[in-house]
Protein backbone atom coordinates (compact mmCIF):
# COMPACT_ATOMS: atom_id res chain seq x y z
CA UNK A 1 0.00 0.00 0.00
CA UNK A 2 1.25 3.46 -0.88
CA UNK A 3 2.39 5.37 2.18
CA UNK A 4 0.49 8.50 1.07
CA UNK A 5 -2.79 8.20 -0.80
CA UNK A 6 -6.08 9.88 -1.60
CA UNK A 7 -9.47 8.14 -1.61
CA UNK A 8 -12.61 9.90 -2.85
CA UNK A 9 -15.95 9.15 -1.16
CA UNK A 10 -18.11 11.92 -2.65
CA UNK A 11 -17.89 14.89 -4.99
CA UNK A 12 -16.97 12.58 -7.88
CA UNK A 13 -19.02 12.81 -11.10
CA UNK A 14 -21.31 15.13 -9.15
CA UNK A 15 -21.43 18.63 -7.67
CA UNK A 16 -21.24 18.58 -3.88
CA UNK A 17 -20.97 15.97 -1.18
CA UNK A 18 -17.17 16.35 -1.06
CA UNK A 19 -15.46 13.76 1.16
CA UNK A 20 -11.80 13.20 0.30
CA UNK A 21 -9.65 11.06 2.59
CA UNK A 22 -5.94 11.89 2.71
CA UNK A 23 -3.72 9.28 4.37
CA UNK A 24 -0.02 9.59 5.12
CA UNK A 25 1.43 6.80 7.26
CA UNK A 26 -0.81 6.67 10.33
CA UNK A 27 -2.32 10.12 9.69
CA UNK A 28 -5.86 10.20 8.27
CA UNK A 29 -7.55 13.51 7.41
CA UNK A 30 -10.76 14.18 5.53
CA UNK A 31 -10.80 17.18 3.20
CA UNK A 32 -14.41 18.34 3.66
CA UNK A 33 -17.25 16.06 4.75
CA UNK A 34 -20.33 17.44 3.03
CA UNK A 35 -23.95 16.48 2.62
CA UNK A 36 -24.72 14.71 -0.64
CA UNK A 37 -28.00 16.31 -1.71
CA UNK A 38 -28.31 14.47 -5.01
CA UNK A 39 -27.96 10.99 -3.59
CA UNK A 40 -30.09 11.68 -0.53
CA UNK A 41 -32.91 12.96 -2.73
CA UNK A 42 -32.94 9.59 -4.51
CA UNK A 43 -34.19 7.96 -1.30
CA UNK A 44 -35.49 10.68 1.03
CA UNK A 45 -38.13 13.39 0.81
CA UNK A 46 -38.21 15.70 3.81
CA UNK A 47 -40.20 15.91 6.00
CA UNK A 48 -41.95 12.68 4.97
CA UNK A 49 -38.92 10.43 5.00
CA UNK A 50 -35.53 11.58 6.27
CA UNK A 51 -32.41 9.80 7.58
CA UNK A 52 -32.61 9.52 11.36
CA UNK A 53 -29.21 7.95 12.01
CA UNK A 54 -25.98 7.26 10.14
CA UNK A 55 -26.91 3.62 9.46
CA UNK A 56 -29.62 4.82 7.09
CA UNK A 57 -27.03 6.60 4.94
CA UNK A 58 -24.41 3.87 5.28
CA UNK A 59 -26.82 1.21 4.04
CA UNK A 60 -27.41 3.26 0.87
CA UNK A 61 -23.75 3.97 0.20
CA UNK A 62 -24.20 7.69 0.81
CA UNK A 63 -21.74 7.81 3.73
CA UNK A 64 -18.38 6.00 3.39
CA UNK A 65 -18.34 2.64 5.16
CA UNK A 66 -15.28 3.19 7.36
CA UNK A 67 -14.58 1.85 10.83
CA UNK A 68 -14.73 3.88 14.05
CA UNK A 69 -15.66 7.24 12.56
CA UNK A 70 -19.38 7.54 13.31
CA UNK A 71 -21.31 8.18 16.49
CA UNK A 72 -22.54 4.56 16.50
CA UNK A 73 -18.89 3.46 16.83
CA UNK A 74 -18.07 4.96 20.22
CA UNK A 75 -15.52 2.35 21.33
CA UNK A 76 -11.80 2.62 20.69
CA UNK A 77 -9.76 5.35 19.11
CA UNK A 78 -11.33 7.19 16.16
CA UNK A 79 -10.64 5.85 12.69
CA UNK A 80 -9.99 9.36 11.30
CA UNK A 81 -7.90 12.05 12.98
CA UNK A 82 -9.56 15.24 11.75
CA UNK A 83 -11.58 17.03 9.08
CA UNK A 84 -10.47 20.17 7.22
CA UNK A 85 -13.44 22.26 6.12
CA UNK A 86 -13.04 24.69 3.25
CA UNK A 87 -16.21 26.77 3.75
CA UNK A 88 -19.69 26.81 5.33
CA UNK A 89 -21.82 25.47 2.47
CA UNK A 90 -23.71 22.37 3.56
CA UNK A 91 -22.45 20.26 0.65
CA UNK A 92 -18.96 20.68 2.13
CA UNK A 93 -19.54 20.42 5.89
CA UNK A 94 -22.97 19.16 6.95
CA UNK A 95 -22.21 15.44 7.28
CA UNK A 96 -19.76 16.09 10.12
CA UNK A 97 -22.88 15.79 12.30
CA UNK A 98 -22.71 11.99 11.83
CA UNK A 99 -19.06 11.79 12.91
CA UNK A 100 -17.84 10.94 16.39
CA UNK A 101 -17.44 13.98 18.59
CA UNK A 102 -13.78 13.16 19.25
CA UNK A 103 -12.93 13.82 15.58
CA UNK A 104 -12.17 17.56 15.44
CA UNK A 105 -13.11 19.73 12.49
CA UNK A 106 -10.75 22.60 11.58
CA UNK A 107 -12.02 25.75 9.85
CA UNK A 108 -11.81 29.53 9.82
CA UNK A 109 -13.53 31.51 12.57
CA UNK A 110 -16.00 32.83 9.99
CA UNK A 111 -16.90 29.34 8.79
CA UNK A 112 -17.45 28.32 12.41
CA UNK A 113 -19.68 31.35 13.04
CA UNK A 114 -21.83 30.71 9.95
CA UNK A 115 -22.27 27.01 10.73
CA UNK A 116 -23.28 27.71 14.32
CA UNK A 117 -25.62 30.54 13.29
CA UNK A 118 -27.45 27.98 11.15
CA UNK A 119 -27.51 25.47 13.99
CA UNK A 120 -28.75 27.98 16.56
CA UNK A 121 -31.49 29.35 14.29
CA UNK A 122 -33.06 26.17 12.98
CA UNK A 123 -33.47 22.43 13.18
CA UNK A 124 -30.57 21.26 11.02
CA UNK A 125 -30.20 17.69 12.23
CA UNK A 126 -32.60 14.76 12.68
CA UNK A 127 -32.35 14.87 16.47
CA UNK A 128 -30.33 16.50 19.24
CA UNK A 129 -27.84 13.63 19.10
CA UNK A 130 -26.85 14.78 15.62
CA UNK A 131 -26.88 18.53 16.13
CA UNK A 132 -23.55 20.30 15.70
CA UNK A 133 -24.80 22.95 18.12
CA UNK A 134 -28.01 23.96 19.85
CA UNK A 135 -29.48 26.92 21.73
CA UNK A 136 -31.96 26.13 24.42
CA UNK A 137 -33.49 28.12 27.24
CA UNK A 138 -32.00 25.76 29.80
CA UNK A 139 -28.51 25.23 28.38
CA UNK A 140 -27.85 28.38 26.36
CA UNK A 141 -25.67 28.17 23.27
CA UNK A 142 -24.00 24.76 23.15
CA UNK A 143 -21.48 23.31 20.70
CA UNK A 144 -21.43 19.52 20.74
CA UNK A 145 -18.28 18.75 18.80
CA UNK A 146 -14.73 20.20 18.52
CA UNK A 147 -14.68 23.02 15.96
CA UNK A 148 -11.10 24.26 15.92
CA UNK A 149 -10.42 27.64 14.32
CA UNK A 150 -7.34 28.31 12.25
CA UNK A 151 -5.71 31.45 10.91
CA UNK A 152 -5.27 31.68 7.12
CA UNK A 153 -1.63 31.67 5.98
CA UNK A 154 -0.45 30.36 9.37
CA UNK A 155 0.73 26.72 9.26
CA UNK A 156 -0.56 24.34 11.92
CA UNK A 157 -0.04 20.63 12.49
CA UNK A 158 -3.10 18.48 11.96
CA UNK A 159 -2.64 14.78 12.73
CA UNK A 160 1.12 15.40 12.52
CA UNK A 161 0.96 16.95 9.03
CA UNK A 162 1.84 20.59 8.44
CA UNK A 163 -1.29 22.22 7.08
CA UNK A 164 -1.87 25.76 5.82
CA UNK A 165 -5.18 27.35 4.88
CA UNK A 166 -5.25 30.21 2.38
CA UNK A 167 -8.19 32.54 1.85
CA UNK A 168 -10.05 32.24 -1.46
CA UNK A 169 -13.00 34.11 -2.89
CA UNK A 170 -16.32 32.27 -3.05
CA UNK A 171 -19.99 33.11 -2.55
CA UNK A 172 -19.73 32.69 1.21
CA UNK A 173 -17.35 34.33 3.68
CA UNK A 174 -14.63 32.32 5.40
CA UNK A 175 -13.69 30.20 2.37
CA UNK A 176 -10.19 28.74 2.11
CA UNK A 177 -8.09 26.34 0.10
CA UNK A 178 -5.50 24.07 1.73
CA UNK A 179 -1.97 22.83 1.28
CA UNK A 180 -1.14 19.71 3.32
CA UNK A 181 2.46 18.51 3.44
CA UNK A 182 2.85 14.73 3.29
CA UNK A 183 5.89 12.44 3.15
CA UNK A 184 5.23 11.79 -0.56
CA UNK A 185 4.74 15.42 -1.53
CA UNK A 186 2.37 18.29 -0.92
CA UNK A 187 -1.37 18.11 -1.58
CA UNK A 188 -3.30 21.25 -2.60
CA UNK A 189 -7.10 21.47 -2.46
CA UNK A 190 -8.95 24.47 -3.85
CA UNK A 191 -12.35 23.93 -2.23
CA UNK A 192 -14.80 26.14 -4.16
CA UNK A 193 -13.30 29.33 -5.56
CA UNK A 194 -13.54 32.10 -8.13
CA UNK A 195 -11.35 34.85 -9.53
CA UNK A 196 -14.06 37.33 -10.54
CA UNK A 197 -15.35 38.25 -7.06
CA UNK A 198 -14.55 41.15 -4.76
CA UNK A 199 -11.81 39.10 -3.08
CA UNK A 200 -10.36 37.64 -6.28
CA UNK A 201 -6.87 38.74 -5.21
CA UNK A 202 -7.12 36.30 -2.27
CA UNK A 203 -7.65 33.46 -4.74
CA UNK A 204 -4.70 34.59 -6.87
CA UNK A 205 -2.47 34.64 -3.79
CA UNK A 206 -3.59 31.11 -2.93
CA UNK A 207 -2.74 29.89 -6.44
CA UNK A 208 0.73 31.41 -6.14
CA UNK A 209 1.30 29.99 -2.65
CA UNK A 210 0.13 26.56 -3.78
CA UNK A 211 2.56 26.77 -6.72
CA UNK A 212 5.42 27.60 -4.34
CA UNK A 213 4.70 24.34 -2.48
CA UNK A 214 5.24 22.41 -5.75
CA UNK A 215 2.35 20.03 -5.03
CA UNK A 216 2.43 16.40 -6.02
CA UNK A 217 -1.38 16.49 -6.23
CA UNK A 218 -4.01 19.16 -6.81
CA UNK A 219 -7.71 18.60 -6.08
CA UNK A 220 -9.63 21.24 -8.04
CA UNK A 221 -13.36 21.91 -8.38
CA UNK A 222 -15.06 22.21 -11.76
CA UNK A 223 -18.64 23.26 -11.06
CA UNK A 224 -18.97 25.56 -14.05
CA UNK A 225 -16.68 23.89 -16.55
CA UNK A 226 -19.77 23.27 -18.71
CA UNK A 227 -21.39 26.69 -18.38
CA UNK A 228 -19.48 29.85 -17.53
CA UNK A 229 -21.21 33.21 -17.26
CA UNK A 230 -19.01 36.29 -17.34
CA UNK A 231 -20.22 38.71 -14.68
CA UNK A 232 -18.36 40.41 -11.84
CA UNK A 233 -19.60 41.52 -8.44
CA UNK A 234 -19.15 45.13 -9.55
CA UNK A 235 -21.49 44.50 -12.50
CA UNK A 236 -24.03 42.87 -10.19
CA UNK A 237 -24.03 45.90 -7.88
CA UNK A 238 -24.45 48.30 -10.79
CA UNK A 239 -27.27 46.30 -12.39
CA UNK A 240 -29.11 45.71 -9.10
CA UNK A 241 -28.98 49.43 -8.32
CA UNK A 242 -30.32 50.26 -11.79
CA UNK A 243 -33.26 47.86 -11.40
CA UNK A 244 -34.08 49.33 -7.99
CA UNK A 245 -33.88 52.89 -9.35
CA UNK A 246 -36.35 52.02 -12.10
CA UNK A 247 -38.85 50.31 -9.80
CA UNK A 248 -41.89 52.25 -8.57
CA UNK A 249 -43.23 49.63 -6.18
CA UNK A 250 -41.73 47.07 -3.83
CA UNK A 251 -38.40 45.45 -4.66
CA UNK A 252 -38.23 41.83 -3.50
CA UNK A 253 -34.83 40.10 -3.55
CA UNK A 254 -34.02 36.40 -3.45
CA UNK A 255 -30.55 34.98 -2.80
CA UNK A 256 -28.73 32.42 -0.65
CA UNK A 257 -29.19 33.17 3.08
CA UNK A 258 -25.47 32.90 3.89
CA UNK A 259 -24.31 35.07 0.97
CA UNK A 260 -23.10 38.14 2.86
CA UNK A 261 -21.59 39.58 -0.32
CA UNK A 262 -25.04 39.66 -1.89
CA UNK A 263 -26.57 41.08 1.29
CA UNK A 264 -23.98 43.86 1.03
CA UNK A 265 -24.90 44.38 -2.63
CA UNK A 266 -28.53 45.02 -1.77
CA UNK A 267 -27.59 47.18 1.21
CA UNK A 268 -25.48 49.38 -1.07
CA UNK A 269 -28.37 49.55 -3.55
CA UNK A 270 -30.72 50.54 -0.72
CA UNK A 271 -28.38 53.33 0.38
CA UNK A 272 -27.93 54.56 -3.20
CA UNK A 273 -31.70 54.68 -3.86
CA UNK A 274 -32.81 55.90 -0.43
CA UNK A 275 -34.61 52.66 0.37
CA UNK A 276 -34.62 50.44 3.45
CA UNK A 277 -33.24 46.89 3.32
CA UNK A 278 -35.57 44.49 5.15
CA UNK A 279 -33.84 41.16 5.72
CA UNK A 280 -35.08 37.82 7.02
CA UNK A 281 -34.73 36.88 10.67
CA UNK A 282 -32.18 34.16 9.94
CA UNK A 283 -30.08 36.54 7.87
CA UNK A 284 -30.31 39.10 10.66
CA UNK A 285 -29.16 36.55 13.22
CA UNK A 286 -26.24 35.46 11.03
CA UNK A 287 -25.26 39.10 10.51
CA UNK A 288 -25.47 39.66 14.27
CA UNK A 289 -23.24 36.65 14.97
CA UNK A 290 -20.63 37.76 12.44
CA UNK A 291 -20.53 41.45 13.38
CA UNK A 292 -20.48 40.74 17.11
CA UNK A 293 -17.33 38.64 16.57
CA UNK A 294 -15.69 41.21 14.30
CA UNK A 295 -15.96 38.90 11.27
CA UNK A 296 -17.97 41.22 9.01
CA UNK A 297 -17.68 44.99 8.69
CA UNK A 298 -19.64 46.19 5.65
CA UNK A 299 -22.64 47.24 7.77
CA UNK A 300 -24.58 46.04 10.80
CA UNK A 301 -28.13 45.81 12.11
CA UNK A 302 -27.85 49.22 13.73
CA UNK A 303 -27.51 50.93 10.36
CA UNK A 304 -30.34 53.39 9.83
CA UNK A 305 -31.68 51.87 6.60
CA UNK A 306 -31.86 48.27 7.86
CA UNK A 307 -34.92 46.45 9.24
CA UNK A 308 -35.76 42.85 10.13
CA UNK A 309 -38.83 41.08 8.76
CA UNK A 310 -40.71 38.97 11.32
CA UNK A 311 -42.54 36.02 9.81
CA UNK A 312 -45.84 34.83 11.18
CA UNK A 313 -45.11 31.68 13.17
CA UNK A 314 -46.64 29.46 15.83
CA UNK A 315 -43.83 29.75 18.37
CA UNK A 316 -40.68 31.70 19.09
CA UNK A 317 -37.07 30.54 19.42
CA UNK A 318 -34.02 31.73 21.31
CA UNK A 319 -32.46 33.49 18.32
CA UNK A 320 -35.74 35.34 17.69
CA UNK A 321 -35.83 36.44 21.33
CA UNK A 322 -32.29 37.81 20.93
CA UNK A 323 -33.27 39.80 17.85
CA UNK A 324 -36.37 41.17 19.58
CA UNK A 325 -34.48 42.06 22.77
CA UNK A 326 -31.53 43.64 20.93
CA UNK A 327 -33.14 45.17 17.84
CA UNK A 328 -36.84 45.28 18.74
CA UNK A 329 -37.36 48.72 17.24
CA UNK A 330 -36.16 47.41 13.88
CA UNK A 331 -38.48 44.41 13.66
CA UNK A 332 -41.38 44.82 11.21
CA UNK A 333 -44.23 42.60 10.05
CA UNK A 334 -46.10 42.15 6.77
CA UNK A 335 -48.57 44.96 7.45
CA UNK A 336 -45.64 47.35 8.02
CA UNK A 337 -43.96 46.32 4.77
CA UNK A 338 -47.22 46.97 2.93
CA UNK A 339 -46.97 50.64 3.83
CA UNK A 340 -43.25 50.89 2.96
CA UNK A 341 -43.34 49.39 -0.52
CA UNK A 342 -41.94 52.28 -2.56
CA UNK A 343 -39.11 52.75 -0.05
CA UNK A 344 -38.15 49.14 0.66
CA UNK A 345 -36.09 46.20 -0.58
CA UNK A 346 -37.51 43.05 1.02
CA UNK A 347 -35.41 39.89 1.08
CA UNK A 348 -37.73 36.93 0.52
CA UNK A 349 -37.35 33.45 -0.92
CA UNK A 350 -39.94 30.73 -1.48
CA UNK A 351 -40.38 30.07 2.30
CA UNK A 352 -41.30 33.74 2.79
CA UNK A 353 -44.05 33.90 0.15
CA UNK A 354 -46.80 33.30 2.72
CA UNK A 355 -46.45 36.98 3.61
CA UNK A 356 -47.38 38.12 0.09
CA UNK A 357 -51.19 38.14 0.58
CA UNK A 358 -50.88 40.61 3.45
CA UNK A 359 -48.12 42.67 1.83
CA UNK A 360 -50.08 42.74 -1.47
CA UNK A 361 -47.25 44.11 -3.67
CA UNK A 362 -48.31 47.22 -5.58
CA UNK A 363 -48.34 47.22 -9.39
CA UNK A 364 -44.84 48.01 -10.62
CA UNK A 365 -43.14 45.84 -7.99
CA UNK A 366 -40.36 43.46 -9.10
CA UNK A 367 -38.40 40.41 -7.96
CA UNK A 368 -34.61 40.36 -8.31
CA UNK A 369 -33.28 36.81 -8.35
CA UNK A 370 -29.62 36.82 -7.44
CA UNK A 371 -28.73 33.15 -7.26
CA UNK A 372 -27.79 30.46 -9.74
CA UNK A 373 -30.32 29.14 -12.21
CA UNK A 374 -31.79 25.73 -11.34
CA UNK A 375 -29.33 22.92 -12.04
CA UNK A 376 -31.26 19.91 -10.77
CA UNK A 377 -34.82 18.67 -10.58
CA UNK A 378 -35.34 19.70 -6.96
CA UNK A 379 -34.26 23.27 -7.61
CA UNK A 380 -36.43 23.39 -10.73
CA UNK A 381 -39.48 22.38 -8.69
CA UNK A 382 -38.75 25.09 -6.09
CA UNK A 383 -38.16 27.63 -8.85
CA UNK A 384 -41.46 26.70 -10.51
CA UNK A 385 -43.29 27.18 -7.21
CA UNK A 386 -41.62 30.54 -6.67
CA UNK A 387 -42.67 31.59 -10.18
CA UNK A 388 -46.28 30.71 -9.39
CA UNK A 389 -46.21 33.07 -6.40
CA UNK A 390 -44.56 35.82 -8.42
CA UNK A 391 -47.06 35.38 -11.25
CA UNK A 392 -49.95 35.56 -8.78
CA UNK A 393 -48.73 38.91 -7.42
CA UNK A 394 -47.48 40.40 -10.69
CA UNK A 395 -43.75 40.44 -9.95
CA UNK A 396 -41.54 40.19 -13.07
CA UNK A 397 -38.13 38.60 -12.48
CA UNK A 398 -34.77 40.25 -13.10
CA UNK A 399 -31.90 37.78 -12.74
CA UNK A 400 -28.67 39.46 -11.70
CA UNK A 401 -25.98 37.18 -10.34
CA UNK A 402 -22.26 36.46 -10.32
CA UNK A 403 -21.38 32.84 -9.69
CA UNK A 404 -19.35 31.71 -6.71
CA UNK A 405 -17.39 29.36 -8.95
CA UNK A 406 -14.51 29.83 -11.37
CA UNK A 407 -15.09 30.01 -15.11
CA UNK A 408 -13.62 27.34 -17.38
CA UNK A 409 -10.76 29.64 -18.41
CA UNK A 410 -10.01 30.47 -14.78
CA UNK A 411 -9.94 26.77 -13.89
CA UNK A 412 -7.36 26.17 -16.60
CA UNK A 413 -5.39 29.20 -15.43
CA UNK A 414 -5.40 27.82 -11.88
CA UNK A 415 -3.90 24.51 -13.01
CA UNK A 416 -1.30 26.29 -15.15
CA UNK A 417 -0.36 28.52 -12.21
CA UNK A 418 -0.03 25.76 -9.62
CA UNK A 419 1.62 23.25 -11.99
CA UNK A 420 1.07 20.09 -9.92
CA UNK A 421 2.36 16.67 -10.90
CA UNK A 422 -1.19 15.32 -11.05
CA UNK A 423 -4.63 16.91 -11.10
CA UNK A 424 -7.71 15.30 -9.52
CA UNK A 425 -10.99 16.59 -10.96
CA UNK A 426 -13.67 16.92 -8.27
CA UNK A 427 -16.97 18.72 -7.66
CA UNK A 428 -17.98 18.43 -11.31
CA UNK A 429 -20.61 16.39 -13.14
CA UNK A 430 -18.63 16.48 -16.41
CA UNK A 431 -15.15 15.13 -15.58
CA UNK A 432 -14.56 13.80 -19.12
CA UNK A 433 -15.21 17.24 -20.63
CA UNK A 434 -13.07 18.82 -17.91
CA UNK A 435 -10.18 16.43 -18.54
CA UNK A 436 -10.24 17.07 -22.29
CA UNK A 437 -10.29 20.83 -21.68
CA UNK A 438 -7.11 20.51 -19.60
CA UNK A 439 -5.24 18.35 -22.13
CA UNK A 440 -1.75 19.28 -23.32
CA UNK A 441 -0.85 21.19 -20.17
CA UNK A 442 1.70 18.52 -19.29
CA UNK A 443 0.04 17.19 -16.14
CA UNK A 444 -1.42 13.80 -15.28
CA UNK A 445 -5.17 14.44 -15.10
CA UNK A 446 -7.20 11.98 -13.02
CA UNK A 447 -10.96 11.38 -13.09
CA UNK A 448 -11.24 9.62 -9.72
CA UNK A 449 -13.33 6.52 -9.19
CA UNK A 450 -15.21 6.53 -5.89
CA UNK A 451 -13.59 4.37 -3.22
CA UNK A 452 -10.41 3.79 -5.22
CA UNK A 453 -7.14 4.85 -3.50
CA UNK A 454 -4.67 6.90 -5.55
CA UNK A 455 -1.03 7.40 -4.56
CA UNK A 456 0.03 10.99 -3.92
Amino acid sequence: MAKSRLTFYGGINEIGGNKFLLEDGSSRIFLDFGKNFGREKQYFDEPWITPRKEEHLLALGILPNLDRIYKKDAAGSPGVDAVLLTHPHTDHYDSIRWLRNDIPAHMTATTRAVILAREFSGSTGPSKDYHIGDWTKEGGQQVYRPMETLQPAKPIRVAGLETTAFQVDHSVLGSVGYVVETSAGNVAYTGDFRLHGTRGDDTRKFLQKAAEHEPAALLIEGTHVTESKIESEEEVERKVTKVVEDTRGLVVAGFAPADMDRLSTFHKAAVATDRTLIMTEKQAFMLHQLTSQGLFGDFDLKSKNVLIFRKERARSARYLDLLQDTYGGKVVEARDVRGLQERAILVAGLPDMLAMPEIDPAPGSVYILSSSEPFNEEMEISYDKLMEWLTRYGLPVFQVHASGHATAHDLRQAVETIRPKQVFLVHTDRPALYARFLEKLGFNTVKPIEGTPYPV
